[in-house]
C-alpha cells in the first residue's frame, strides 16, 4: 500500500456521501493497477455535481476511482441482545474454542459478539463482579453451550470478546470447518489483492470462497443506525454471489492455507447482488503485531 494511502483516505472520509476509501483496482473482478476506490452512497455522473463535490483524479498523487456501493451496514448477529441472565441469555455464534488448564476458553469475534450499551455498541467490556451468563451456539454441531462473558473490546488493539464455557461430555467437534484443523495459525503476514480466502458462515453453516479486493477504511451502519468507521479493513468480493450476508458477524476468515486471518463484520448493499462487497477485521495491525488475547486461540 502507498504511503500516502492513509492521508488521502483520512481526507476523501471528510467528503459528503463517501462511506469507504480502499487500495484495489478499478475493477475488483478484472485485477490491475493498484488505485484508490473511493466508495460513494450513490455515483452521480459529474456534470451532475456542483465543482466543490467533484472527487479529483488524484488524491494526494494517486489515481482515484468512484464505485457506488449504497449503504455499508454491519452484519450483525441476528440473535443481539444486552447481556442477561438465563432464560434471556444472549446467544452467539462460536468462532474458537480450546482447553486452558482445567477450563474451556471460547473466543467470540466480531462486534456482535459484544453487548449492548445505551443503544449503541459496546467498546470495552470489563464486568464488574460477577459475570454476565450467556449461551453459545457451536456452529459446527449445532450444540449450545452455557458461558460467562470474562471480557471484550474493539477497537485499534482488535481485541475481541473471551467467555469461560462449559462444554458437556459428548461429540462436539473441536475442528474449525473454515481452516480444517482443531487450533488454526493466525496469519500474521500482509495480505495480497487477488489473494483467495474463505469463510464458513456463522448464519447458515455453509462455506463462501472469495478474493481479497482491497485494503482500507469503511464506515458501517448498524442496528443503533449510527456510523462506526473501520480503519483497517479488508474489502472481499465472493466468487459466486456475496461473500457474506447479514447475520454472519463474526464467522472466521481463513486463507487457502488455513490460517485464521479475520472476522465478518459488514457489507455493502449495491442492486447488483453479484458485487456486493464484504468488510473483514484482520486479526493482525497494520504493523504485524497480534493482540494477546488472540494469542491464546492461535
Amino acid at each position: 500500500m502507498p504511503p500516502a494511502f492513509m492521508v488521502a483516505a483520512r481526507r476523501l472520509m471528510r467528503r459528503t456521501g463517501v462511506v469507504g476509501v480502499f487500495w484495489g483496482s478499478k475493477q475488483h473482478r478484472d485485477g490491475g493497477p493498484g488505485r484508490l476506490r473511493v466508495q460513494v452512497r450513490e455515483k452521480i455522473d459529474r456534470d451532475q455535481l456542483p465543482a466543490n463535490r467533484l472527487i479529483g483524479k488524484r488524491v494526494e498523487g494517486l489515481p482515484t476511482c468512484v464505485v457506488g456501493i449504497g449503504e455499508p451496514e454491519g452484519h450483525t448477529l441476528t440473535l443481539k441482545e444486552l447481556v442477561q441472565p438465563e432464560p434471556r441469555g444472549r446467544v452467539s455464534s462460536l468462532t474458537t474454542l480450546v482447553r486452558e488448564a482445567d477450563q474451556w476458553i471460547a473466543l467470540l469475534s466480531g462486534h456482535g459478539t459484544l453487548p449492548i450499551r445505551g443503544g449503541s455498541l459496546a467498546t470495552s467490556y470489563q464486568p464488574d463482579g460477577a459475570t454476565d451468563p450467556i449461551t453459545l451456539e457451536d456452529v459446527s454441531s449445532g450444540a449450545t453451550l452455557a458461558g460467562s462473558l470474562q471480557s471484550g473490546r474493539i477497537g485499534p488493539s482488535l481485541d475481541m470478546a473471551i467467555a469461560v464455557v462449559d462444554v458437556p461430555d459428548g461429540p462436539i467437534d473441536l475442528v474449525c470447518p473454515a481452516t480444517g484443523t482443531p487450533r488454526p495459525p493466525i496469519r500474521t503476514s500482509m495480505f495480497d489483492r487477488g489473494e483467495a480466502v474463505k469463510q464458513f458462515s456463522s448464519r447458515d453453516r455453509t462455506m463462501r470462497e472469495g478474493r481479497i479486493s482491497g485494503y482500507g477504511v469503511v464506515q458501517l451502519t448498524f442496528d443503533d443506525q449510527r456510523p462506526y468507521q473501520f480503519t483497517t479493513v479488508l474489502e472481499v468480493h465472493g466468487d459466486d454471489g456475496p461473500f457474506s450476508v447479514r447475520g454472519d458477524s463474526g464467522s472466521l476468515v481463513a486463507d487457502r492455507n488455513g490460517r485464521a486471518i479475520g472476522t465478518i463484520i459488514g457489507g455493502s448493499r449495491p442492486d447488483n447482488v453479484r458485487d456486493r462487497a464484504s468488510f473483514v477485521l484482520p486479526f493482525r495491525s497494520p504493523n504485524g503485531t497480534v493482540p494477546a488475547n488472540l494469542q491464546r486461540f492461535f
